[in-house]
């Protein structure tokens, strides 16, 4: 594509960027809808999430979008804003299903297996990721 045609649509390489980037964010929170179609009959059922979080982090280009969105939040509000925003979506995804902190947590992790799948080249065994989503949906019994 011509350079020419990029500025027809954005005033700089950096709003085309920042736009793409975007873009990911929203492919991100579309697949995270999906992933709680697929446990909204039970997100007891560490299993179905499980299973998700494996195929998600077994595509690679989807891995490494997603790093990119991470990496380029480090150094621009904007895309800062919109991983926020992609955050507090998340959390709010997660609502019907557990409690804040849980969320939270699923969410570092979720980060940390995708960086992790980038420096690797492949994701966590879905044996790990099997028992990483049991702990963190798992009932708390120390707070009775």
């Amino acid at each position: 594509m011509p350079l020419g045609s990029t500025t027809q649509y954005f005033k700089s390489i950096d709003e085309l960027r920042r736009e793409g980037l975007a873009e990911v964010a929203r492919r991100i929170e579309c697949e995270y809808d999906e992933a709680f179609r697929v446990t909204e009959q039970g997100i007891q059922n560490a299993t179905a999430l499980a299973d998700f979080i494996n195929e998600y982090l077994s595509d690679r280009q989807r891995v490494h979008a997603d790093a990119a969105l991470y990496a380029a939040a480090i150094e621009d509000p904007e895309v800062e804003d919109i991983t926020r925003s992609a955050f507090e979506s998340f959390l709010r995804r997660c609502e019907p299903f557990m409690d804040e902190q849980r969320a939270k947590i699923l969410c570092a992790f979720m980060e940390g297996a995708i960086i992790n799948s980038c420096f690797m080249g492949l994701p966590y065994d879905r044996e790990t990721i099997q028992k990483a989503v049991s702990l963190i949906l798992e009932e708390d019994h120390t707070a009775r």
